[in-house]
């Protein structure tokens, strides 16, 4: 499975990783990342297992915390679109191809 990331996740990682680094130190910022990567896993490994958000548009949950990320199947693969909070406006991120 092909697999691609919008520019901007890489920002959105970064930032969360500061926040989880700055209020709970780096071991905390080391499990969050952890646990993005296996999210990013479980797209790979079958994408079509998790719901649709919006449109074609489809959400991967962290498992421990309170984040998730929203993807496209594409013809050519998947597409990563972001990694935002839950409490996020629903809105952010979707603009992005």
């Amino acid at each position: 499975m092909n697999l691609r990331f919008h520019r901007a996740v890489q920002t959105d990682v970064r930032q969360a990783l500061e926040y989880f680094d700055r209020e709970g130190g780096t071991k905390l910022g080391d499990r969050f990342f952890d646990e993005v990567q296996a999210a990013v896993a479980r797209i790979t490994a079958n994408p079509t297992h998790f719901g649709f958000f919006r449109d074609d548009i489809r959400r991967a949950r962290l498992r421990v915390f309170r984040y998730h990320l929203l993807f496209r199947i594409k013809p050519i693969g998947v597409r990563i679109l972001v990694l935002r909070h839950n409490r996020r406006h629903p809105d952010f991120g979707l603009s992005r191809r």
